[in-house]
């Protein structure tokens, strides 16, 4: 409930009451991290973004699309990659 207020407090004061449109600035938002940031921007701008949690992070090592190591920026990018890949392929199919 915390970061609810002081959330809502940012977006007043340094945000005019307005949601941004870039990671950049939602993830200065209480409470707001890379993947909230990514799920906001996806749903409310249609801006493409990759929200990458435990599950996703952990399917994409399992299948070999990313490293063990990887970090969780390191999957979101790869796994965003790949997705713009298969839609790029299916896209030229179709023109076929």
């Amino acid at each position: 409930a915390k970061n609810i207020q002081l959330l809502c407090q940012k977006l007043i004061n340094e945000f005019n009451g307005e949601i941004p449109a870039n990671r950049e600035a939602l993830v200065t938002l209480p409470g707001v991290g890379r993947k909230t940031a990514n799920v906001v921007l996806s749903v409310a701008f249609d801006i493409p973004a990759m929200a990458v949690d435990t599950h996703v992070e952990r399917i994409t090592k399992r299948l070999g699309l990313c490293r063990w190591k990887d970090s969780v920026l390191e999957v979101e990018e790869t796994a965003a990659e790949a997705v713009v890949e298969e839609v790029t392929e299916e896209v030229e199919n179709i023109a076929e």
